[in-house]
Parts: structure tokens; C-alpha cells; sequence
């Protein structure tokens, strides 16, 4: 079951970004799309993080979102409480063919507005050193390098990231 569309603001394309279940038709595709990628940029498992269970998007815990134009799915994304006002971005990406729409941005304004929601004042979040444009990206949206944590601390391929949130 699907809620409410969170439209996004300022994309030249007509996206939506809505809550979907992590076990969803929608879900499960564009994160095995996800993990093939990753899987190419870092042939060594050990260096993928891909741990996102049901319960870390469950309504009051985190979200995870689908982006759609009309009736394909295009990314996803999730967020999930981590510690006390921490909330922790995982699994963001868009389908390559459509990447330059701004629909990263979408869905992480989406993640964020959901990371405030459950009292986070702040977000972290890991990426690689292959990843270009996610680093790009969070970069672009006042995310900066941390300090590594909790799975991430012994990876020699890990970048972490985080930002404060802005409070309304």
C-alpha cells in the first residue's frame, strides 16, 4: 500500500516520489537494478553495504520512497533512524537512462523532509569513492565528509557524509 504522493519541487520533469513498501514489485527492481550496479563498481562484496531490512523503513522508524515519471519507476531511496535526532540516507539512486532530471534531488528533499519528520536533526550517510555523482550530489546539498561510522569505520572505499538539518 502506497500513501499520499510527495510531489517534488522544482524538477523540469513531471516526478513523483511516493512511501512504498521495501518488499514492493517497484522496490525489489530498482534495488536489484541498484545492487548490479554497485556490484560492477565494487566487484568485492565485502566493499557493498547493502543491509536495509522492512523494519528500518517502517512508518515512525524511516521511509523508503519510489520516484516515478508517469508509470516507470525511475529511483528510489531510503532513510532510517540511526541513533537519537541521527537519521541515515541508504540505497538512493536513479535508473542511468534517466539520471540529470534532478530526480536525486527529489527524492533526498523527499528523505530529508521525512528524516525532520521523525525528530532528526541530523543525516548521515555512506557512499564510495567510485560514486562520482552521489558524491556530487550530497556535496551540492551542503552534505560534508565525516568522520566513518558503524559498519563503514573499516572500509578502505567508503566516504561518509553528513549534514544538519535545518529546523522549521
Amino acid at each position: 500500500m502506497t500513501s499520499a504522493p510527495i510531489i517534488g519541487a522544482g524538477t523540469p520533469v513531471d516526478v513523483e516520489v511516493r512511501r512504498e513498501q521495501l518488499s514492493s514489485r517497484a522496490a525489489v527492481a530498482l534495488i536489484t537494478a541498484l545492487n548490479a550496479e554497485l556490484s560492477g563498481r565494487y566487484p568485492n562484496r565485502l566493499d557493498c553495504h547493502f543491509d536495509l531490512a522492512e523494519g528500518d523503513v517502517e512508518a515512525g522508524h524511516g521511509m523508503f520512497v519510489v520516484a516515478s515519471i508517469g508509470d516507470t519507476d525511475v529511483g528510489c531511496g531510503a532513510v532510517r533512524l540511526i541513533d537519537d535526532g541521527v537519521a541515515e540516507l541508504k540505497r538512493m539512486f536513479v535508473v542511468p537512462e534517466f539520471r540529470g532530471r534532478r530526480i536525486a534531488t527529489d527524492v533526498l528533499c523527499a528523505l530529508e523532509a521525512e528524516a525532520r519528520a521523525l525528530g532528526a536533526s541530523r543525516v548521515v550517510l555512506e557512499t564510495a569513492i567510485r560514486s562520482p555523482e552521489a558524491l556530487a550530489l550530497y556535496g551540492r546539498a551542503g552534505y560534508r565528509e565525516i568522520a566513518k561510522f558503524g559498519p563503514y569505520v573499516a572500509s578502505s572505499i567508503s566516504v561518509c557524509m553528513g549534514k544538519d538539518l535545518e529546523t522549521a
